[in-house]
């Protein structure tokens, strides 16, 4: 394979039987700086001196990686709705569940409510008991089946 110059290649040995035209070269030249332009400076962040102001601006790169953008948060698709009849399907649940936790006992409403919905752990619960946050744990467990069995009828 014949070496040349990134800046000035040697377009005959690149293109061996093609006619190199004024026309041609212009065209494979302007195609070459696009290229280098799509591979490399859209890509990378660089400074930019400017002599007069004495000052020196960052341009960032104008192509960000998913991971970037992940990491920034921008969004490149919108994010998928849930359908009308999922919402409907979800408050439904929602309505069953709160008539459900309206049989329960009020000492088993309270530990679901304090898990669930104001954020403490079991671990803050059993200090707050005394007891051990295993028991916590296990009672937790068994409310939460109690739940799953009025939810099913």
């Amino acid at each position: 394979m014949p070496r040349h110059n990134a800046y000035k290649p040697d377009y005959e040995s690149l293109y061996p039987g093609v006619e190199i035209t004024p026309d041609v070269l212009h065209v494979l030249r302007t195609s070459d700086r696009k290229m280098r332009y799509m591979e490399h400076q859209l890509k990378t962040d660089r400074f930019v001196e400017d002599q007069k102001q004495k000052v020196a601006k960052f341009l960032p790169s104008r192509e960000m990686s998913l991971d970037e953008m992940m990491e920034k948060e921008h969004r490149q698709f919108a994010a998928e709705q849930p359908s009308l009849e999922d919402e409907l399907l979800h408050r439904e649940l929602i309505c069953r569940l709160y008539s459900a936790m309206e049989l329960l006992e009020q000492p088993e409403r309270e530990l679901i409510l304090a898990i669930y919905f104001e954020g403490l752990t079991e671990r803050q619960l059993a200090r707050r008991a005394g007891l051990h946050h295993m028991t916590i744990h296990s009672r937790k467990i068994r409310i939460l089946q109690k739940l799953k069995n009025l939810l099913k009828k």
